[in-house]
């Protein structure tokens, strides 16, 4: 079936993809073998992401569940349920202690990794989440969404921090810097924006025309769409890029790159 997502383990090793064959498949980074295929979802799976030990994987599914998993063993550890619409989008809290699950529903739920308690919920917004993404800390969750806004939540209990709006088209990604003070956006019009999150502040800088196509991956790793690191984009340290984040469109790339 055709992928939904793919995401690699903060190590690198491994490569975690979601498909529209119902299954969750593990892949050697290196090798491109298939370590583990994961089934429990009915349908679709649209989105997976690992803890950042690589202990465990999250994934959505079109049912509206999400499925938690050991990424050892491949063992289903519980079906998360509380949507009421596709989960598409999925991932941990730095400490791997929380999980955050978006859904075409307009929710946020945000869970305990361990006991899988509810702990926040957010109101619904009136379009699809594409993204979502902790804060280093974890104070904060981040979403992008497709009604061309960036939303930024409380962790804690689900309250709406900051909306931030102004973009032409839906808003793709949505990632924190490494230390948490800004947000780097990117939209299918073919923007880049970074924003500054301690002052909730519209203190945009965009950054080129092309800068959109540059978010999503490089020949030796493949990011996922919240991996990209604020402050290269500041410094000019672009990665590698073989996919469009903005159109999803395969980008042509020779055998060395510039």
């Amino acid at each position: 079936g055709g992928l939904s997502s793919a995401s690699y383990a903060n190590d690198g090793t491994r490569i975690v993809t979601a498909s529209s064959d119902s299954t969750v498949r593990i892949w050697d980074a290196a090798t491109g073998q298939s370590h583990a295929v994961l089934k429990g979802h009915p349908g679709l799976v649209r989105a997976a992401e690992f803890s950042r030990d690589g202990t465990l994987i999250v994934s959505g599914g079109h049912d509206g569940t999400a499925i938690l998993w050991r990424a050892g063993s491949g063992e289903m550890i519980e079906t998360l349920t509380g949507h009421t619409d596709s989960v598409g989008a999925v991932g941990f809290s730095h400490d791997g202690r929380s999980i955050v699950t978006g859904s075409d529903d307009g929710t946020l739920r945000i869970l305990d990794a361990e006991t899988y308690r509810l702990r926040a919920t957010t109101a619904a917004t009136k379009e699809d989440v594409s993204m979502v993404q902790f804060s280093p800390s974890g104070a904060q969750v981040v979403t992008a969404n497709f009604d061309n806004t960036v939303n930024i939540w409380d962790a804690v209990d689900g309250r709406l921090l900051q909306s931030i709006s102004g973009f032409a088209a839906d808003v793709r990604s949505a990632t924190y810097s490494t230390d948490g003070r800004r947000l780097v956006v990117a939209s299918a019009d073919g923007k880049t924006r970074l924003w500054d999150v301690t002052r909730f502040a519209q203190s945009w800088r965009e950054l080129s025309d092309d800068a959109c196509t540059r978010l999503l991956t490089r020949r030796d790793r493949t990011f996922s769409q919240a991996e990209i690191d604020a402050d290269q984009l500041l410094n000019g340290q672009w990665p590698r890029l073989d996919r469009d984040v903005c159109t999803g469109e395969t980008i042509a790339l020779d055998s060395e790159g510039d």
